[in-house]
């Protein structure tokens, strides 16, 4: 609600011209992992119609989880892991979304641990207690 007040304001203000104009090509993303959790059901209706567009962004599908497992692990610096493992990230990552997984590879596998991959090989179960800590 606090928001939606200082949104409405920059474009009908109650004096004044207005900070932007119909003619100004501006976008407003707003996004929200619970769009749901308004404080009233008003609230939830007054975003609802502020928006023009609502896009859903579905969780990845297991495909896709095993795809961005590898390239993000891939992307850190470790060569190709084992599929079999991979598959084993794509079942326990499963309601976790793209933004989730990629914070869990990125606090693991950290500039001191690519450092130390020669002499310790980097296992999939490293990524296992990062993944518990992650909220889904």
């Amino acid at each position: 609600n606090r928001i939606l007040k200082h949104l409405t304001a920059c474009l009908n203000p109650k004096k004044g011209p207005a900070l932007l104009e119909p003619e100004d090509r501006v976008i407003i993303i707003g996004t929200s992992s619970q769009p749901y959790n308004c404080e009233k059901a008003k609230d939830f209706n007054a975003f609802k119609d502020f928006f023009s567009k609502i896009l859903m962004m579905p969780l990845p599908d297991y495909p896709s989880r095993q795809m961005l497992w590898t390239h993000l692990i891939e992307k850190a610096g470790v060569e190709r892991p084992n599929p079999d493992e991979i598959q084993t990230l794509s079942r326990i990552s499963e309601n976790y979304s793209n933004g989730s997984i990629a914070s869990v590879v990125s606090r693991a596998l950290t500039a001191r641990r690519l450092e130390r991959l020669a002499r310790k090989p980097f296992s999939i179960n490293e990524l296992i207690v990062p993944l518990a800590k992650e909220e889904p």
